[in-house]
């Protein structure tokens, strides 16, 4: 029987998640949907630093407004990043 790994688990989800945005910033780079001159690693770290402090605050107690901001960071950074090729990004103050 394996020796317990108190939250392994949660490790393993945070890497394969920064490996998932890696790959998709890859890709999209490649299909000319980031502007040449963005490092899509870098984005893709933008992205997981981003998202790790949304969950920190909504953890922490401010709730929607901590997804909100979270939301509306994201939606700039990305959009600075794509080109006129990209899908458009969906306005981030509709909320679903």
């Amino acid at each position: 029987m394996p020796a317990p790994n108190p939250g392994g688990g949660r490790r393993h989800d945070a890497l394969a998640g920064r490996r998932l945005i890696t790959t998709r910033s890859l890709k999209a780079k490649e299909a000319g949907e980031i502007a040449p001159d963005v490092d899509p690693e870098r984005l893709a770290w933008e992205m997981d630093s981003l998202l790790g402090r949304v969950n920190s605050g909504f953890k922490g107690g401010d709730g929607a407004h901590a997804l909100e901001r979270g939301r509306r960071a994201i939606h700039d950074r990305l959009s600075r990043a794509a080109t006129p090729m990209a899908k458009p990004l969906p306005n981030p103050t509709t909320t679903t």
